[in-house]
């Protein structure tokens, strides 16, 4: 037993640029070091990390930056992203006998807003296709029009789409009525759980949509207690995923 373990925890500040250049250089200068014995054997190109940590500062706008930076000492970097951006050039430049992480890797990729594109990509193609089609009417509530973010419950979640979803079916209803007749092929995925279960069959494919989003190294989805002391909030991992979201 280790008494009083969690009962004060210590906020990890971001790391400034400085800092966060240190952490590009030194893991590989260690990893070089003990591979081939030389802790310069692997090189680390200047303009790949200047580059990078130009296109992962913090800029609280919900997107990642491609500009020049004014103080760039004085700022700070996002580190999910940093962290996401290099294991993502890794894997590439990895492949030879004596990795070089290249400048060049980078702009391949698209920068770091490419390579955060493609991790939600991937990670909404690993999904089965009627759970991708639910994630992708959620994050029309998890994002804003703006690149902000919104957290909500699970349950109050599955109301709000549940609500668009038969408007959108009252909506194709109408249509088919003033067509002639009925069809059945335009009904959504939640308009159909609803059917089958109601309510609580569109709670359950929310709740387990949600759940699969927030979890494991591939996340889009994290989760923070709820002030009112109910169920946990789920909102987008991180404000540079906002923009592939809205795209």
């Amino acid at each position: 037993m280790i008494p009083g373990i969690l009962s004060s925890p210590v906020q990890l500040r971001p790391l400034d640029r400085t800092a966060a250049e240190q952490a590009i250089r030194r893991p590989v200068a260690k990893w070089s070091e003990e591979k081939f014995g030389d802790s310069r054997a692997v090189e680390v190109e200047d303009s790949l990390v200047e580059t990078l940590l130009d296109q992962v500062k913090q800029t609280g706008s919900g997107t990642l930056n491609t500009g020049a930076m004014p103080n760039p000492v004085a700022s700070f970097v996002e580190l999910p992203l940093l962290q996401l951006a290099l294991e993502r050039i890794w894997e590439e430049e990895a492949k030879a006998e004596h990795p070089v992480l290249r400048l060049r890797t980078l702009d391949r990729l698209d920068g770091a807003a490419g390579i955060a594109r493609q991790h939600l990509d991937q990670t909404l193609e690993a999904l089965p296709a009627e759970q991708r089609a639910l994630a992708i009417r959620l994050f029309r509530h998890l994002v804003t029009a703006t690149g902000g973010k919104h957290a909500w419950r699970a349950d109050d979640l599955a109301e709000e789409i549940g609500a668009d979803s038969r408007a959108e079916q009252q909506a194709a209803d109408r249509v088919a009525r003033v067509a002639g007749g009925m069809s059945a092929g335009g009904r959504s995925l939640l308009g159909i759980a609803e059917a089958a279960g109601g309510a609580e069959a569109t709670k359950a494919a929310v709740r387990d949509t949600l759940n699969r989003l927030a979890q494991g190294k591939a996340r889009i989805l994290c989760t923070q207690p709820d002030p009112r002391g109910q169920e946990a909030l789920f909102e987008l991992y991180h404000d540079a995923l906002a923009r592939p979201v809205l795209s």
